[in-house]
């Protein structure tokens, strides 16, 4: 049986706080449209599983820089 949608988001939610980076992109379908309104710089859409799998691919620190910064930015 296929899992519900919340059971989805779940398991996102819980793959990204325990930085289970690699099992995400099998959460989504291949051909999928990720954004991320908060982004500064803007990013682009993510539109297919594999380039989801390179972005979950950048190691934790990265993500945790670039937030940094952000907020750096925005507080300014």
């Amino acid at each position: 049986m296929s899992p519900t949608p919340r059971e989805v988001f779940l398991r996102l939610v819980h793959g990204v706080a325990e930085a289970r980076f690699d099992e995400l992109p099998g959460l989504y379908a291949e051909a999928t449209d990720v954004r991320h309104p908060m982004a500064t710089p803007e990013s682009a859409p993510l539109t297919a599983r594999a380039e989801l799998a390179e972005h979950f691919g950048v190691p934790p620190e990265a993500h945790a820089d670039l937030l940094i910064d952000a907020i750096r930015r925005a507080a300014d």
